[in-house]
């Protein structure tokens, strides 16, 4: 109460300067007052519009009939202001009714005294607080009740409240939009749908047309209307949830891929770990002495690994290092290493080649490892046979001089077809233009690789993912593709080039399927980006 001042209005019929209660008030001073005092209750109504006033003191003298129905206006008029009344008895009738009419208190005039007074003043003028508080937060509530009311209303995702019974008490426009039903209809009616405050969860919402919604549902507590009830909100993630389905797709497709191919692939990160490995890589780690895949599966270092390799001679190992860092840091767009890795009862060869991973956001490789074993045999092979076909000239050409020889055609080979896939029997045209294609750039790849040209591949095969990708097709369309082609470069009787074909295949599939599965990606991930613009320009 320090510094504050109680602003008192005495209503009281007295002819004299002063009276005998203001003489009372000046007594008190544990708390300042300013006392204002009128003869009639119409002159206590002109003071209150003009002044401030915390306390009004009415004499029961006043109150005749006339004079309650003055108070209880007064009360109506000023909600929260307390009234004290100065009454002659405790029975007294005036004072009773005016109890009844909305007055807060009433002393004895006979017992007044300064600490009385003070103290009901006090406890008036804190009453009167209260009050006034309380009405301010009854304001707020109401504001905020309405703010939370505009706010789901107009909020983009779906809202509806239950009450305790599961039926629906509000639904907004967006929820409204998203069942494909009026509000007049939901409102009333059992949601239908088991729920718990605080849970979030996946509901699929058949519409009456029949199409099927995937909503994302998050349900929490709320009081509505002075009942415990449920708010739930519903968000459309039905696009979301295609483009995840295309994502996993795509990269079922490229695991596919991998391990369809023969040769040990392994997706390195920057510091080396092992991210990722193909079919063929863990059968050769557990063939060759690593069962549970502890030394060489995902997560170990494959840089620890070329280091230990026994295979690696102390020089080898090391360039190994140096020509995949070249390819991580983009120093080198290939590594390639030919090393021996001989088995107790055999000699094995191996090429090893790195190459950056096409479209990824980090720095990653991918690691071949190509059993040449066969293709190291065949090299010895046709040099013997080189050297026999030296000695074969020299002796056609004594022969030459005896006699004239004819020498037939050469036999035609025949070549087997894969088998019918979906793209060779839905587009056989584009079918056939995607296998001259692969052919002509596996012969490129060759050229490139032999006489140290630039040939664009990588591009070309960007391209040629495109071309596939907008005629839907599939991983076996590319195998089938892939498989076609080579089927046809090995039916001669060059064994070096063949090998020499198979490896490049090996690689150039893997990186058009790379593509292939960048295409898909960037189709799923621009239809959400133009869904999301559409929905916030709408």
């Amino acid at each position: 109460m320090e510094n504050e001042i109680i602003h008192i209005l005495l209503a009281e019929k007295t002819n004299s300067d002063t009276s005998w209660l203001e003489d009372a008030l000046a007594q008190i001073d544990t708390m300042p007052c300013a006392v204002q005092r009128v003869n009639t209750l119409d002159a206590a109504r002109t003071c209150m519009e003009e002044n401030t006033v915390d306390v009004l003191l009415v004499d029961s003298f006043m109150l005749d009939d006339h004079g309650l129905i003055q108070l209880a206006t007064i009360h109506e008029d000023q909600t929260g202001l307390p009234i004290i009344l100065l009454a002659e008895t405790i029975a007294e009738e005036r004072a009773i009714r005016a109890m009844q009419s909305g007055v807060n208190d009433y002393l004895i005039k006979e017992k007044i005294n300064p600490d009385i007074l003070n103290r009901a003043l006090l406890y008036a003028f804190k009453q009167n607080q209260i009050k006034a508080r309380m009405i301010h937060y009854s304001h707020e509530l109401q504001n905020s009740e309405r703010r939370f009311l505009n706010l789901i209303t107009q909020n983009a995702d779906g809202v509806i409240v239950i009450d305790p019974q599961g039926v629906i008490q509000f639904c907004n426009p967006a929820a409204e939009q998203l069942l494909a039903r009026n509000a007049n209809a939901l409102i009333g009616q059992i949601f239908g749908y088991p729920v718990v405050g605080g849970e979030t969860a996946e509901m699929d919402i058949v519409r009456p047309d029949g199409e099927e919604v995937v909503s994302e549902m998050r349900i929490v507590d709320i009081e509505w209307e002075n009942e415990p009830s449920l708010l739930i909100s519903f968000r459309d993630i039905t696009q979301h949830k295609r483009t995840e389905e295309a994502l996993r797709t795509a990269e079922a497709t490229s695991r596919s891929i991998l391990n369809s191919i023969n040769a040990h692939i392994a997706l390195l990160a920057e510091d080396g770990t092992i991210e990722a490995v193909n079919d063929s890589w863990n059968r050769f780690a557990r063939e060759n002495g690593d069962p549970d895949l502890k030394y060489t599966g995902v997560g170990v270092n494959y840089f620890d690994i070329c280091n230990q390799a026994a295979g690696f001679s102390a020089d080898e190992a090391p360039d190994a290092l140096h020509g995949i860092r070249n390819v991580l840091h983009g120093t080198a767009d290939l590594f390639e290493m030919e090393y021996p890795c001989h088995a107790p009862t055999e000699e094995r060869w191996f090429m090893m080649r790195v190459k950056s991973l096409v479209g990824s956001s980090k720095r990653q490789v991918v690691i071949s490892h190509t059993d040449i074993t066969e293709r190291r045999h065949a090299a010895r092979v046709q040099a013997a046979a080189e050297a026999n076909a030296q000695r074969l000239v020299q002796l056609e050409q004594e022969l030459q001089s005896l006699v004239q020889l004819s020498h037939p055609a050469p036999i035609p080979v025949s070549r087997g077809m894969f088998g019918a896939e979906p793209l060779r029997k839905s587009a056989p045209e584009q079918f056939s233009h995607l296998i001259t294609w692969y052919d002509e750039l596996i012969e490129a790849a060759l050229e490139q690789r032999a006489m140290k040209v630039d040939h664009h591949i990588s591009d070309k095969l960007r391209v040629m993912a495109s071309q596939l990708g907008f005629l839907l097709a599939g991983p076996r369309d590319v195998i089938e593709i892939h498989s076609t082609v080579l089927q046809h470069k090995t039916s001669g009787d060059n064994p070096l080039k063949e090998q020499a074909y198979l490896e490049e295949g090996r690689l150039m599939v893997l990186e058009l399927m790379g593509y292939l599965v960048s295409y898909y990606r960037s189709y799923a991930l621009g239809r959400r980006q133009y869904h999301t613009s559409e929905k916030d320009s709408s």
